[in-house]
């Protein structure tokens, strides 16, 4: 079945929403089956292969009874305190010396002026975050829908350049790193899973958009 771009890049849009929902503060949707049905749907939507094995370990914890207090329970050990954070969710740490708002954090923060982007008032968290960038990453293929909607050819390549840059300067440099920690941290099996989708898609979209691996 033949696939348009525009619903390319909504279904690759999709994912990037997802996965930053499924690494912020775990919410009372994640406890319905809807919230998974939406992720499966959409990958599949992006024409890359099905990531089966991440995808079977995260339905295995959902399907023997998720329970909101322990996941956010582990999200907050791993990611947002008030202990010292296993596996803290900030490109900086990854990049900078594990120090917050490094060079890194700034260069995301221009990136997002650059676009126009504005972090939503309820978002109270380093611009940097693991949630911010992939949102950042859905806003950029949203924009690449529209334009493909429009029947603008130039404007679509255009938002995937950017997408380019963004996932090769920033995403793509750090988030391997970032799954390492959560496998060290002993993570239950609902962030592990989560952790090997978030690599898994990454990789496919830096083949997708034929980023730079040697940078």
């Amino acid at each position: 079945m033949q696939q348009y771009p525009e619903a390319i890049a909504e279904a690759r849009a999709e994912v990037y929403r997802w996965l930053a929902a499924s690494l912020y503060k775990p919410e009372e949707d994640m406890l319905e089956p809807a919230f998974y049905g939406v992720m499966e749907e959409a990958w599949r939507g992006t024409g890359n292969p099905f990531p089966h094995d991440h995808w079977s370990k995260l339905m295995g914890y959902v399907q023997r009874g998720i329970q909101l207090p322990e996941l956010t329970r582990e999200f907050s050990r791993l990611f947002y305190g008030p202990r010292p954070l296993e596996a803290p969710p900030y490109e900086s740490v990854y990049r900078d010396g594990r120090r917050l708002m490094g060079d890194s954090t700034m260069d995301v923060i221009h990136t997002y002026q650059a676009e126009g982007v504005e972090l939503a008032d309820e978002f109270k968290d380093m611009p940097d975050h693991v949630a911010a960038e992939l949102d950042f990453m859905a806003h950029l293929c949203d924009k690449e829908a529209k334009a493909w909607k429009q029947e603008d050819r130039s404007s679509a390549q255009t938002y995937q350049a950017k997408q380019r840059a963004f996932l090769g300067s920033h995403l793509y440099r750090w988030i391997p790193n970032f799954r390492r920690a959560i496998i060290g941290a002993r993570a239950n099996d609902f962030y592990l899973a989560v952790a090997g989708l978030l690599v898994e898609y990454i990789n496919q979209e830096a083949a997708r958009l034929s980023v730079d691996k040697g940078n």
